[in-house]
């Protein structure tokens, strides 16, 4: 039947493909599965389950892809449901509250007026500080919320927060490089990060270590 635990999880997995895919249609198609089985989970299951707390998650991040202020609205109240309920069922340093934290951090983040921005970075270091005790420095999603904070700190521009910034990016590229190999996607990205952040600090040194990383990029793209 439609309320069966196996054929929700085929609809989820479904609405996660057709997210993939990238065209609109696709994306309609996802949203509306997805919607379907929180609904689904919210009256068989409860708000408190974490079947439920799982969907909200999925759906959060498929909203915050739309960028819309009130597509953002709709994704920061699920991801803040996930988080409280993941909190309370798995306990705040699990993996998967850790996922929902992030990914309410990256709603905030990508809401982009201060107090978001604000409310995002606090976010970040508390995840990273649990990651870090819970995981591991070299763990993926470790990598991933230190990455996110070092972006935060860009935005913000200060010369402290530059400072951290770079710091951050220099970390998690030698992290990746060692771990991932310097082709690697994630790599690629924490150096682009690192050329960004001393680009805009805007002094000689930053400067010329700024071009040398972006020939570096060049040379491991190979073009």
């Amino acid at each position: 039947g439609k309320e069966h635990r196996d054929t929700l999880v085929i609809m989820n997995n479904l609405g996660l493909l057709l997210q993939d895919k990238g065209d609109a249609q696709s994306f309609a198609e996802s949203e509306a599965l997805l919607r379907e089985v929180l609904e689904i989970r919210k009256r068989v299951l409860r708000e408190n389950h974490p079947d439920t707390q799982d969907i909200m998650y999925n759906l959060a991040n498929l909203l915050k892809q739309k960028k819309d202020a009130e597509s953002l609205s709709e994704a920061e109240a699920l991801a803040i449901d996930a988080v409280e309920g993941s909190k309370k069922t798995r306990g705040i340093k699990n993996p998967r509250t850790l996922e929902n934290i992030f990914a309410l951090a990256t709603i905030l983040d990508e809401k982009k007026d201060p107090k978001s921005l604000t409310e995002a970075e606090g976010l970040y270091r508390e995840t990273l500080k649990n990651c870090q005790e819970a995981l591991g420095k070299e763990h993926p999603l470790t990598l991933k919320v230190e990455y996110n904070l070092a972006g935060n700190l860009w935005r913000k521009g200060d010369v402290g927060s530059l400072q951290e910034s770079e710091n951050l990016y220099r970390e998690t590229m030698e992290i990746r490089k060692k771990i991932l190999g310097e082709k690697n996607p994630y790599t690629l990205n924490s150096m682009y990060g690192l050329a960004y952040v001393l680009n805009k600090k805007g002094d000689a040194e930053s400067l010329i270590e700024a071009m040398a990383l972006r020939a570096e990029i060049k040379a491991i793209k190979g073009n």
